[in-house]
């Protein structure tokens, strides 16, 4: 099977998986009492990636498929055209793991484990769907993990508290945006908020001022759509933009992005 174009497919190197493995069998799928292999399917931004994994923790294969040339070619993430990178790489990227894992097929597997967030939901829509199909047509267990959990359980810490959420977009989705808004010259496949960052570099942080998000609450939660507008209007009122009012525009942008995460500092102490 082809990967699609600007997409990149690696291998990382094997190691000892340090997740927690956790049964959750779901009614309808076979119940076993010690599954020997699980796999896991992670789309839930631009990487296409599946692992093979056994439950004395050794990672029998891990291979991952980038979307660096594309992100570089929209200056960021777009959603829709993540997910359809996804549906066209998961297919080799799934074989090449399974592969290289050195399991026959998918019935050698105990479990099939999902990311089902948090993420971008067309992209996770992608992996869901798979892993869903894959786990009834095979007749094995399916496992959605949130993937935020998953880092919780690599560090081993007990227990967790979920302090605060978006309200709507991500700070790089935000990012991503403005970049492509601003038009910034996408060097060497850089994310949005790489090509802000080094605009910024260049610019005044108190040329423009953009609202601070969430300013006036005291939660931990954050939201960033009312900060895109803005920077949306004052691109329209500007008109024609040259290199240094985007620096200034760039910085200004960082200086209410870094306000915003200043606040919720302060709301956690």
């Amino acid at each position: 099977m082809g990967m699609s174009m600007g997409m990149r497919m690696t291998r990382r190197p094997l190691q000892r998986a340090s997740a927690v493995f956790r049964r959750e069998s779901s009614a309808g799928f076979s119940r076993r009492a010690a599954p020997s292999y699980v796999l896991g399917i992670e789309t839930s931004c631009d990487d296409t990636a599946v692992a093979v994994v056994d439950t004395d923790g050794n990672v029998l294969s891990n291979v991952i498929s980038s979307q660096w040339e594309l992100n570089a070619q929209w200056k960021g993430i777009v959603p829709a055209l993540a997910a359809r990178a996804h549906a066209e790489n998961l297919p080799p990227v799934l074989e090449a793991a399974l592969k290289e894992s050195g399991l026959s097929s998918v019935r050698d597997l105990a479990a099939i484990a999902v990311t089902s967030g948090p993420g971008l939901s067309p992209c996770l829509g992608v992996g869901l769907e798979t892993a869903q199909r894959l786990a009834i047509e095979h007749n094995v267990d399916f496992v959605q993990i949130n993937h935020l959990e998953a880092h919780v359980l690599v560090a081993r810490l007990p227990t967790y508290e979920l302090l605060g959420n978006t309200l709507d977009d991500s700070v790089g989705e935000a990012f991503d945006k403005v970049a492509r808004l601003l038009d910034l010259d996408s060097k060497h496949g850089m994310h949005g908020g790489r090509l802000i960052e080094e605009c910024a570099t260049r610019g005044n942080e108190r040329a423009f001022l953009f609202p601070e998000p969430m300013k006036h609450r005291r939660d931990c939660d954050f939201s960033y759509s009312g900060l895109k507008t803005a920077m949306l209007r004052e691109v329209q009122q500007l008109g024609q933009l040259d290199e240094s009012i985007k620096s200034d525009l760039c910085a200004s942008f960082q200086l209410a992005v870094r306000a915003s995460g200043d606040e919720t500092a302060l709301a956690i102490r």
